[in-house]
């Protein structure tokens, strides 16, 4: 009987233990690389912030358009923007992420206007692609403010449906925080009230999704009263899930990796 020794006897085709180990080492890396997304090789396209504050009555209103570009080291931030306008104030706005991928955004918005305002708080966030399937988790804050002291004001989602708070995956929304309807009212004038905080998915993130290929995103769309304030804060993160034989194969390549050392 021959004896065998392993890194020395042939197996099947000539190829030698070491070999293999080699081979499986390398193509893990390259299988963890293409499943989780290669951020260093994507394009880096801006991350698009919007706020859009309009008059449901009339249709009156803008918009807010921010390009924010993604740095070397794949972060992104924008901060302390302020605008005033006739209808409505931007107060401040604050963006921070990384296309690793996350996201968080923080504003506050003063309706100057006779009616209420009809207000979306956007971000897009391109990223590179996170393969097969993805975790994901989120949360919401915020704090209502009767600004004009007369005793009223509300906070309330938009109807049709929509929910407050939308954390969003290739277009398509994956997480809901208040959903439609839900409202919020101070009880006395000029009263401050908390938009209870929420935080699905989190800690973690903990919330099965599909594939990320293209965007994740954060969306914010609410009513306001006249007069009055509304500050918010929302955070959005994926992360992908390698397959269960991507996993079966990382070990077998720490076990060769580890045998390679050894001899």
């Amino acid at each position: 009987m021959r004896k065998t020794h392993l890194g020395l006897t042939s197996l099947g085709g000539g190829f030698h233990f070491l070999s293999l180990c080699g081979a499986l080492s390398i193509g893990t890396l390259l299988s963890v690389f293409v499943e989780a997304g290669s951020i260093s090789d994507g394009a880096k396209l801006p991350v698009i912030v919007r706020i859009e504050g309009v008059s449901p009555e009339d249709g009156r209103g803008r918009t807010d358009e921010f390009q924010i570009p993604v740095n070397t080291d794949n972060s992104f931030a924008l901060d302390n923007v302020s605008k005033d306008g006739t209808l409505w104030n931007l107060d401040s706005l604050q963006v921070s992420g990384n296309i690793d991928p996350f996201t968080s955004v923080n504003y506050a918005v003063t309706n100057n206007a006779a009616v209420t305002i009809n207000f979306t708080v956007s971000v897009l966030l391109p990223i590179a692609p996170q393969l097969p399937t993805t975790l994901h988790g989120g949360s919401v804050g915020g704090a209502l403010t009767d600004a004009n002291n007369n005793g009223v004001a509300t906070v309330a989602t938009v109807g049709g449906g929509v929910p407050f708070y939308q954390g969003q995956i290739d277009g398509s929304t994956v997480l809901s925080i208040f959903t439609d309807p839900y409202s919020l009212s101070v009880a006395f004038a000029g009263q401050t009230i908390n938009l209870p905080a929420m935080n699905p998915g989190l800690p973690g993130p903990t919330l099965p999704s599909g594939p990320a290929l293209a965007s994740i995103g954060i969306i914010n769309r609410f009513s306001l009263t006249p007069g009055d304030q509304f500050s918010g804060n929302s955070f959005f993160v994926i992360e992908p899930i390698p397959e269960p034989g991507t996993l079966v194969l990382a070990g077998l390549c720490l076990a060769c990796l580890g045998f390679r050392r050894c001899n």
